[in-house]
Formats: C-alpha cells, structure tokens, sequence
C-alpha cells in the first residue's frame, strides 16, 4: 500500500484533513489516529476496528492506493477527456471602440498605436453566426451554449447587438440553433438607458454590467476618456434595469481600492443595489498594475468573505461555483475559462476567427476570416486544438498541487502575460485556487459536525 502521488493533508485543531486531488472526497480523522496511520504504511503496527475502518476510509478515497499504477490510470483517464475541442460559446465583438479609459483594460492595452475602431456589419454577423451554427456542439443536457455580445462598448452598435438577438431568435424557431442557447451583452452601463433597457429586455438579451464596488472602487479605475468617474451612470443603468425588469447582474473587478474598504463594497452590493447574480475578476497581469506582492492571496480570501455573505442571502457568484460545483460533484475542474478546452470562439469586427478576446489587439490567435472558411475545420485547427489541451492536468508544474481537482488553471492569455507562454502558470490564479480548496475542506467538516476546528 502507498500514498497516492496526489494526496495531501491539512490539519486544523486535532483535526487531519485527508484529499486526494483527483477524487475530492475528504477524510477526517483524529490528527492522532492520523499520524499512526500514515506511520502503518512504513511499518507494521497494531490497529484498533476503528482506526482499521479509517484505514479503509483512506483507501477508498485513495489517499492511499494498492500500487502506482492506480495513479497513472486515473491520470490517463482524465488526461483524455481533454485535446477535444467542443464549440459552445461564442464571443460577437461588435465594435473595439469604448467611451470609457479603464486602467486595467487587457483589449485596449494591447492595440496598436495607429488602430482604427471598426464595428460589425451585419453581413459578418450572418457569415459569424453560419459558422457558429455549423461548428456548434449540442448536447441533451448542455445548459452553457451562449453567444455573449461583447467589445469595446457594445451598446455603441445596439443595432447590431439587436440584429444579432433577432437573427438568433430566427434560427431556433427554423431549429437551426437549439432553443436553450443564450445571448448576453456585457457593457459598461454608460449607455444603457431606459429605452435600450426596453429593447434589450424585449429582445431576450440579458446583461452583465461592470461595477467595481462602491463610488470610491469603481471610479479609481473605470472613467470616461475624458478623465470623469463613472459610478454614477452605471448606478442609473443598474436602476433602468429594474423598472424595466431587465435581467442583469455584475461584472465586479477586484481593485486595490475595493480591498482597501470590502464592506463599503459589499453593503452597496447586497443591500443597496439587491444583486442576485456576479461575478468577481481579478486583475490581469500588466507590470504597470498599481498592486502589492500580496494582492492575489488578499483578492482570493475577499472572495471567500463576499462568498459566504452571499450564499446566506442566497447570491450566485460564478467564480466560486465553479470549484463548488467540482467540489461538491466530484467532478474535475478541467478548464476555468471556455477559450482554453476549446469551447470557445471569437468574431472581431471585420469577421477574423480567434480563440480569446484577450488577442484583440496583437491578432494573435486569430487564425481565419469567416469570409473565407470553406476548407476551416475547428476540431483539428492547430491552435484549437492546443488550447483545448490547456488545463492543469496537462501541465507538470500542477500535478503535484492540492488544488489540481478544482482549479481549472486559470487564464491562458494572462499566463502568456506574464510568463511568455500559455503552458505556465497564471500566478494570480494559484492563490485563488489553493485558498478555496482549503475552505472547503473546512467548510464541509464544519457542516458535518457541530463544531468547526
């Protein structure tokens, strides 16, 4: 009997946290009883019935395996449901122009000296959303298809972002598009009025609007081009879209300054502004960012602060779901983002196909034009297929981590950011990873006894 290469304890108060990063199912044990057990593997020593069933316990949950080829078949079991690259979302970038001057903004900060904002045509949509069709993978029990309506500021081409929503509406009356599939536009609220509210609501089109805290947090980064705050318009759009029953929910930003006061932040989320639904990014790499050393432990234990105000008041926050989701399901977290498995593409504004918006401005990534995609095969596309391969499990730098199970290994463009290639590690996101694995494991015991450790 050995210790599986993918176990790891924690240990809180007389308490021993056992976890095998492939299989999530905790163990916990008297950290006594603990150590004599994990002492067994080495020598033979007499156990009690109940520290022989904790035994047991540990070998079914494989912290401990009969032999080492257990791991290597698990390892190659997951390590195959990945280099598969399924198309399930779409990002329609209307237009790369945006009325705002955000400092943390990766598209803007990446486009050339001499670009010219461009906006789609309507030709390109019905060319993009061809392709979306052709290339679309639909499965019985998929609730995560989506076209997400993007850009810039997309509420500079409502007519498109419309177009765009009544085409969709078209195809799946015609059964060309399944009837689950959403369309979404993410903006910056500046132009989200109560009449494009209307239009938007009537249309089926709901969206996610950027807020990043308090009047404070949100105008430290986000501003107009011309240097005025913004909070104030993205609050009267919030306000828009409930009078109109709109459907929304925010994109908040972790900045320096929302840290600096969380609760300021918090209250205005939950008691003033009601929010049911957001979700938490934290920033992008850029060695201008204005951060200290410890910015991504602090933004990741901000996460699990609002996480647990918010499941008491019953508010979804996508970031953290998707490690609970792993967690609870015992289910690997392959990927974090849709872009690295290959579930994603991207249409920029004159029609070039991508892998993630994050290349807007280099093209890299970008490898075809919907003008010209006869002979275009997206399953066996050189990038596609790399990216879909893009996950922790595939890369040695993680295997040894506690958090391979639930990670998803974070941003591929950012990690390129920082690193130089997508195979490193996106930084930021390790602290994130490896803190909340931790609180859940915590979490759990905490709910399966009276009291926490």
């Amino acid at each position: 009997m050995l210790i599986s290469k993918f176990s790891h304890t924690y240990e809180r108060n007389g308490i021993t946290a056992f976890i095998n990063s492939l299989r999530l199912n905790p163990v916990y044990l008297d950290s006594d009883v603990a150590k004599k057990l994990l002492a067994s593997i080495k020598e033979e020593l007499p156990l009690s019935e109940a520290e022989i069933k904790a035994k047991q316990a540990l070998l079914e949950a494989k912290y401990f395996v009969e032999h080492e080829e257990i791991d290597q078949k698990v390892l190659h079991k997951v390590r195959s449901q990945t280099g598969k690259p399924e198309l399930k979302i779409a990002y329609f970038i209307v237009t790369d122009e945006c009325n705002f001057d955000c400092t943390y903004c990766f598209i803007k900060r990446d486009m050339p000296a001499d670009h010219v904002n461009t906006a789609m045509s309507k030709d390109t949509v019905v060319k993009c959303l061809d392709f979306f069709e052709k290339n679309l993978v639909c499965k019985a029990d998929d609730t995560d298809n989506s076209i997400i309506i993007y850009g810039g500021e997309p509420l500079l081409e409502i007519n498109i972002a419309l177009f765009i929503a009544q085409s969709v509406t078209e195809r799946k009356e015609k059964k060309r598009l399944p009837e689950n599939l959403r369309v979404s536009l993410i903006t910056n609220g500046s132009l989200l009025s109560k009449a494009n509210a209307i239009l938007l609501k009537n249309n089926d089109i709901a969206v996610s609007i950027s807020l990043d805290g308090d009047e404070v947090a949100t105008n430290s980064c986000r501003h107009y081009c011309s240097g005025k705050g913004v909070y104030g318009d993205v609050l009267q759009a919030i306000a828009y879209c409930k009078e109109v029953g709109l459907d929304f929910s925010l994109s908040v930003t972790i900045t320096e300054s929302l840290l600096s006061n969380p609760k300021r932040s918090l209250d205005l989320l939950v008691k003033d502004i009601g929010v049911k639904g957001l979700g938490f990014n934290i920033l992008m790499y850029d060695k201008d960012n204005n951060v200290l050393d410890d910015y991504p432990e602090r933004a990741a234990r901000f996460i699990l602060d609002a996480f647990t105000l918010f499941r008491e008041q019953g508010i979804y926050e996508d970031r953290i779901m998707r490690k609970l989701d792993a967690f609870c399901e015992r289910k690997i977290h392959l990927f974090d983002c849709a872009a690295a498995g290959g579930n994603q593409v991207v249409f920029s504004p004159d029609g070039s196909i991508g892998v993630c918006h994050g290349y807007l401005g280099t093209r890299n990534n970008f490898i075809a034009n919907v003008n010209d995609i006869d002979k275009f095969d997206l399953k066996s596309n050189d990038v596609f297929l790399e990216w879909s391969r893009r996950s922790p499990i595939n890369m040695k730098e993680c295997l040894q981590c506690a958090a391979l199970g639930i990670c998803g290994g974070g941003c591929p463009f950012n990690a390129e950011k920082e690193n130089g290639s997508i195979w490193t590690l996106d930084s930021r996101f390790c602290a994130h990873s490896k803190l909340t694995l931790e609180w859940l494991i915590w979490d759990l015991y905490h709910k399966m006894n009276t009291t926490c450790p």
